[in-house]
This record gives C-alpha cells, structure tokens and sequence, in this order.
C-alpha cells in the first residue's frame, strides 16, 4: 500500500508502536515461559486484564474505552493486544504497570475480571467463573 493515505504499522488500537511491532507479534507465539522471559529480558511489564466478553453498554465502555484511557495515563503502553475476553497491555517499566493495575482496581471493575501480571494467563474455571453463571 504505497502513497500517503497508509499510517503505516499500527497495534491492535491504532497507535505506531514503532519498528518493533512484528517482532512483538511474532513473540507472543512462542511458549508462555519463553514469552514471559523475553518481554523481562526487554525490559516490558504485562498486564492482562480478564474481563470476558463486553456485555451490554457499560461493559463495552469499561473494556473499549474506560481500560484505554487508564493504560494511556499511567504508561502509556508500548504495545496492546487483547480478544473477546482479555487484553494485555505491556509498559515499559513495572511502575507503569503497577499505576495501571492501581487504577484499575479503585474502579471497582466487576467481580469477575482478574488482572495479572502475565502477558499469557491460563484460562482456569477459578479464574473465569462469573458469580452467579451457572456450574459447567
């Protein structure tokens, strides 16, 4: 796509997060440990927010907009990637991510959401069970 209309590379929200964008995607398809290691050894600090998929408007506002803004003011991140029901965020320093997940949990979020210090969490029952959804 050559000419002036193309922004060039861009995260999952729009930004250019600079040259190292493919390798950072490229990254995260490797082994949760090898993950982990790399982004330390890059001096990067996850933090995935579970909160399962957006329901209703207040839900689509905390997970598109109001988790954002946070990540925006406290870091911002150098990087996001996220599906239906998480997001990670990865800062630059652990201070950035501290104030992120600070902030995050004097909302309150729902009950449900977990925020973790890993950019690759395990998806567990313990970890993804809404009060009130029924047993599976």
């Amino acid at each position: 796509m050559a000419g002036e209309d193309y922004p060039g590379p861009q995260d999952n929200r729009g930004n250019d997060p600079g040259p190292d964008l493919e390798q950072t995607e490229a990254l995260f398809a490797g082994p949760a440990v090898v993950v982990e290691a790399e982004l330390a050894m890059q001096g990067l600090s996850p933090v995935t927010v579970m909160h399962g998929p957006a329901d209703g408007e207040q839900g689509a506002h905390l997970i598109g907009t109001v988790l954002p803004e946070l990540a925006d003011r406290c870091g911002p991140p150098r990087f996001t990637r996220g599906g239906t029901d998480f997001t990670t965020y990865l800062f630059a320093s652990p201070a950035s991510a501290r104030a992120f997940t600070d902030a995050i949990e004097a909302l309150p979020p729902p009950s449900w959401w977990r925020v973790l210090d890993t950019a690759l969490p395990a998806w567990t029952r313990e970890i993804y069970h809404r009060p009130g959804d029924p047993e599976r």
